[in-house]
């Protein structure tokens, strides 16, 4: 899993600077992700876009998936 948010402000600020933040209780940004193939790709597109759905699929069953989110959060 990634690094906690706790350890984050332990390691690059001062005690007085983590004393002055403070947590939004609803998330400012939810984002997505799109992998965008060309129309005229054809076939090869259909073929990109199975290996890659494999690939997340892989991912997202080994916990891969989550910790890589979890780490740009």
């Amino acid at each position: 899993m990634g690094i906690n948010h706790q350890e984050l402000l332990n390691k690059y600020l001062t005690p007085d600077q983590i004393k002055m933040i403070n947590f939004a209780p609803k998330p400012v940004n939810i984002s997505s992700y799109y992998l965008i193939i060309p129309k005229r790709a054809g076939s090869e597109g259909l073929n990109i876009i199975r290996i890659f759905n494999l690939g997340l699929s892989e991912l997202k069953k080994s916990g891969r998936y989550q910790a890589l989110m979890n780490e740009i959060e």
